[in-house]
C-alpha cells in the first residue's frame, strides 16, 4: 500500500517529497487498484526497515491485484505439529511448501500420534481420506462430476461429446464407463494439442489463434446431451474460480457422438443451432438423410454396406437360416433391419431376432437362440458393453459349435471379448471391422492416461480406477480390492492396443480442425484472430470444405478422401475370423480372412478360416415350410420376429394367416356340401370308397374298383393344395353317391 501511494504521489505531484493539492484533487476511486496491479515489492530495498522474516522476500501483484511470490519462492509453508523430543512441549515442524499451484511435502518428516502417545511414521498415519472398501459420495457427489465439462481455454473451440458415464433412466447418468469413454475424450483433445503445437502438417494452422476444447459427457442419453448443448450455448462454461466463459460465437464445430441414438439427438439440435457435427462411431443409415441432418458428417461407413458384407459372408458359408441379436435403439435396430432387407433379397431366412435393452438379463439370450438351434449363424449388432455382458454369459452356457457369430464393427477386434472366453466358444466366429491406421503417438498418449485430482480433471481418476480395477489414495470410491500401483499400471503393458473408436475420434477431430482452418482463411483472412461473420453464417460452406479433406487412413502413405459426397465415411471393411493363437493355443485372436471395399472386389478366403471343432458351419433351413414365410416377405416387413421386444407388427404375415384360416374354413364347408349333395346310394362289392371333390366341390362323385383303392381307407383330393389323405373307414361304410 505504501509503495502504491508513493507511486501515485509521484505521478500527481511530480515531486519526491511533501504533499501537493494535485494528489488530493486528482485522486479517484480505482486509482489505488491500478497502482497495485503489476506492482513488485522487494522488502530489502524498498523500505528502510524490514522485519528479519521478510529480509529475503519479494512479492508481485498480478493484474487482478492478487499477490504472488517471485522467483519460484513458496507462497505458503506447511507445518506439522509434533511432540518435542527434549521436552513435553509441542513444536511446529516445517514439512513442505507451496510454490504456485504445486505442493511439495517431505513425507518422511510427518508424525502422527495415537491417543496413548505412540508416535506414527509415514505411511502408517491417519489420513483425511475415504477408507478402503468404502464409497464416500458425500465428499464429491457423483452428480456434480457427471455435470462438469473438461475445459481447455482458447480463442476458438472444438466441442467433443462422448459417453464418459453410462445412462441411467430417462434423464440421468449412471456409473463411469470403463470401455473407452474417457479415452475418446483424450483422443479428441490430443488432436487439438497437436494442432496447437503448430508443427509438421499443422505448422500453418490457426497462426493467430489457440484452439481450445470443451468435452461434454453425454451419458449416452439423448435428453441429457440436448440439455447440455443448449446450456453451453446459452450460458457458456463455468470454471473453478466462478468465472463464466462465453463460447457460443467461438465454436468451430462438434465431434459427436458414439451411439446413433445420441448422434440423432445431437444432429437435430445442431441443425437448429447451425453447427457442423462429425461422428466417430454412429453408423445408422437414418443419419445419411441430409434433408433432416444437413450438417451431420461421419468418418464411419453406414450400416448399409456392413449389412451387405455380412450377407455376402453368409452366401460364402452356404447359410440360409440365421438369427440376429441386437441392442435396442437406433444402432442395433437399423443394423437388424438392413440385414433382414438384404437377407430376404438373397433367400436367407431370418427366423428370429432378439432385442437387448439396458437392464435385461444376458442369461436369457442363449435359451432364446436354442429355440431355433439349426439357425447356427447369429448376426450380432450390439453396443460394446452389451456385447461383453452377453458373450461373458455365453461362456458359461454354450458349447463350442452351438452357434457361430458374425459381429458388427462395434465388436471388430475387441480383445476384452476374447479375454473372457476361457472355453473358446467363440472359436470360428467372424467380425467385420472399419479400420484406420492407428497413430503411434495417439497410442502412446492413450496408454499413458494418468489419474488427476477431481479439480484438475473430473473424470480421469474414475476412469483409470474402472479400467485398472484399483483405487487411488485420493479417491472417494475405494470399492475395488487392490490399490493402484505399478503392478496394475497398463502404461507398462507392451501388448496395449488402441481402441478402434479412439482412432476414429482422432480422425474426426483432425478433419474438423483441418476443414475449419481452410474455411477460416478463405472467409476471414490468413491471420484472423476470431471467427468472422462470413465463417459463422455459412455452415454449409464449412461442410463442403470438410468434404475435401484427405488423409492417410490406412498407413500406406497415400491420402484419400475421408468422406464421400454425402458426408458419410469412405472406408471399407476387413473381415476377421476368431482363431487359436499358434504361439499359445489357450488364447484366441482375430485373423484377417477377407475384405469388403466400398469400391472393388469382395474377398473371402475360405482356406484361412478356422471352424468350431474343425467342422464346417451348417446353418440351413430344416425344411421348405420353415423358411417359406421368410422368402415371401418384402424388405419393409418384420420377417419372423419371435421373442422380439420391439413390438413391431408383421402386417403382411397377419394377412397371410387370416386368409389361410378363411381358406381352411371354406375347404371344410366344401367337403360337407359335397357329401350332402351325394344323396343316392350305391352298394359296392367292397366296403372301400374313393371320393373326389373338385372345382368348388360340385356334386361330382366317382366310384372306383377294389384294386384302385387302399384297403379300409377313403381317398380324397382337396383342391389347390392337392393333398392326398387316407382316412380309415369301417367295413360297414358305404358310399352316399349314386352318380359320377
Amino acid at each position: 500500500m505504501i509503495k502504491a501511494v508513493t507511486k501515485l504521489r509521484t505521478e500527481y505531484c511530480q515531486t519526491k517529497t511533501g504533499s501537493c493539492t494535485g494528489f488530493v484533487e486528482s485522486f479517484k476511486q480505482g486509482d489505488m487498484i491500478d497502482a497495485i496491479s503489476g506492482l513488485q515489492i522487494d522488502f530489502q530495498n524498498d523500505f528502510s526497515w524490514t522485519p528479519d522474516s521478510l529480509q529475503d522476500e519479494s512479492l508481485e501483484f498480478d493484474q487482478s491485484g492478487t499477490v504472488t511470490q517471485k522467483d519460484g519462492k513458496s507462497s505458503y509453508e506447511l507445518f506439522n505439529i509434533q511432540s518435542s523430543e527434549s521436552s513435553n512441549e509441542i513444536k511446529f515442524e516445517k514439512i513442505g511448501k507451496m510454490i504456485g499451484n504445486e505442493v511439495k511435502v517431505d513425507l518422511n518428516k510427518i508424525r502422527d500420534y495415537r491417543a496413548s502417545g505412540e508416535e506414527l511414521l509415514w505411511p502408517d498415519v491417519r489420513r483425511a481420506q475415504c477408507s478402503p472398501g468404502q464409497k464416500c459420495s458425500e465428499c464429491t457427489p457423483l452428480l456434480e462430476l457427471q455435470e462438469r465439462v473438461l475445459f481447455e481455454p482458447g480463442d476458438v473451440y472444438l466441442v467433443g461429446v462422448v459417453p464418459i458415464f453410462h445412462t441411467s433412466g430417462t434423464q440421468e447418468c449412471g456409473a463411469i464407463s470403463d470401455n473407452s469413454g474417457y479415452q475418446l475424450a483424450e483422443s479428441i483433445r490430443f488432436a487439438v494439442e497437436k494442432v496447437n503445437k503448430k508443427s509438421g502438417d499443422y505448422s500453418n494452422f490457426y497462426p493467430e489463434l489457440k484452439v481450445g476444447s470443451i468435452i461434454i459427457n453425454s451419458c449416452r442419453n439423448p435428453a441429457v446431451v440436448q440439455r447440455k448443448i443448449y446450456d453451453l450455448h446459452a450460458n457458456g462454461v463455468s470454471i473453478d474460480n466462478n468465472t463464466v466463459v462465453k463460447v457460443d460465437d467461438k465454436i468451430l464445430g462438434y465431434v459427436a457422438e458414439y451411439t446413433s441414438t445420441v448422434s440423432m439427438a445431437v444432429a437435430s439440435t445442431l441443425s437448429f443451432l447451425k453447427f457442423v457435427q462429425i461422428s466417430y462411431a454412429s453408423t445408422s443409415p437414418a443419419l445419411s438423410d441430409r434433408s433432416k441432418f444437413p450438417y451431420f458428417m461421419r468418418v464411419v461407413t453406414p450400416d448399409d454396406a456392413q449389412a451387405k458384407a455380412m450377407v455376402e459372408m453368409m452366401k460364402k458359408l452356404n447359410a440360409d437360416y440365421i438369427q440376429i441379436i441386437h441392442s435396442a435403439g437406433d444402432y442395433g435396430e437399423a443394423g437388424r433391419d438392413k440385414v433382414k432387407e438384404f437377407a430376404a433379397s438373397n433367400k436367407i431366412c431370418v427366423i428370429q431376432n432378439i432385442s437387448f435393452n439396458e437392464g435385461d438379463s444376458e442369461f436369457q439370450i442363449y435359451d432364446k437362440l436354442r429355440t431355433y438351434a439349426q439357425a447356427k449363424i447369429v448376426v450380432v449388432f450390439l453396443y460394446p458393453d452389451h456385447l461383453i455382458k452377453i458373450m461373458s454369459a455365453f461362456t458359461t452356457q454354450m458349447k463350442r459349435g452351438d452357434f457361430v457369430f458374425i459381429g458388427s464393427e462395434a465388436w471388430a477386434r475387441d480383445t476384452t471379448v476374447l479375454a473372457s472366453d476361457k472355453n473358446q466358444i467363440l472359436l470360428g466366429s467372424f467380425t467385420v471391422s472399419l479400420e484406420m491406421y492407428k497413430d503411434r503417438e495417439l497410442r502412446n498418449h492413450a496408454q499413458n492416461i494418468k489419474s488427476k485430482t477431481y479439480i484438475e480433471d473430473p473424470w480421469a481418476m474414475l476412469f483409470v480406477q474402472a479400467e485398472r480395477k484399483c483405487y487411488f489414495d485420493l479417491s472417494f470410491d475405494k470399492t475395488h480390492v487392490e490399490q493402484c500401483n505399478d503392478s496394475n499400471d497398463y502404461s507398462q503393458d507392451p501388448n496395449f492396443k488402441l481402441d478402434t473408436y479412439d482412432t476414429q475420434a482422432y480422425v474426426a477431430a483432425k478433419s474438423l480442425l483441418a476443414g475449419a482452418n481452410e474455411f477460416l482463411k478463405s472467409k476471414c483472412g490468413s491471420h484472423a484472430k476470431n471467427l468472422c461473420k462470413d465463417f459463422k453464417d455459412n455452415t454449409k460452406g464449412l461442410v463442403n470444405e470438410i468434404l475435401n479433406i484427405k488423409m492417410d487412413l490406412d498407413g500406406s502413405g497415400n491420402k484419400m478422401k475421408v468422406f464421400d459426397k454425402n458426408g458419410d465415411g469412405n472406408v471399407g471393411y476387413r473381415i476377421y475370423n476368431i482363431q487359436k493363437d499358434d504361439d499359445d493355443l489357450s488364447m484366441l485372436l482375430y485373423k484377417e480372412v477377407g475384405r469388403y471395399p466400398l469400391e472393388g472386389t469382395f474377398t473371402f478366403e475360405a482356406s484361412k478360416i478356422s471352424y468350431p471343432n474343425d467342422v464346417s458351419i451348417v446353418s440351413r433351413c430344416p425344411n421348405k415350410q420353415a423358411c417359406s414365410n421368410c422368402y415371401a416377405v418384402s424388405k419393409d416387413t418384420d420377417i419372423i420376429d419371435k421373442d422380439s421386444k420391439d413390438g413391431e407388427t408383421n402386417v403382411e404375415g397377419i394377412m397371410v394367416k387370416v386368409l389361410g384360416a378363411l381358406f381352411g374354413v371354406a375347404v371344410i364347408i366344401g367337403i360337407v356340401l359335397a357329401v350332402l349333395l351325394c344323396r343316392q346310394k350305391k352298394q359296392f362289392d367292397s366296403p372301400h370308397i374313393y371320393m373326389r371333390a373338385r372345382n368348388g366341390f360340385a356334386n361330382d362323385c366317382e366310384t372306383v374298383s377294389r384294386e384302385a383303392t387302399t384297403p379300409s381307407k377313403i381317398y380324397m383330393e382337396i383342391p389347390v393344395q392337392h393333398e392326398r389323405r387316407y382316412v380309415p373307414m369301417s367295413s360297414a361304410s358305404a358310399s352316399p353317391c349314386d352318380t359320377v
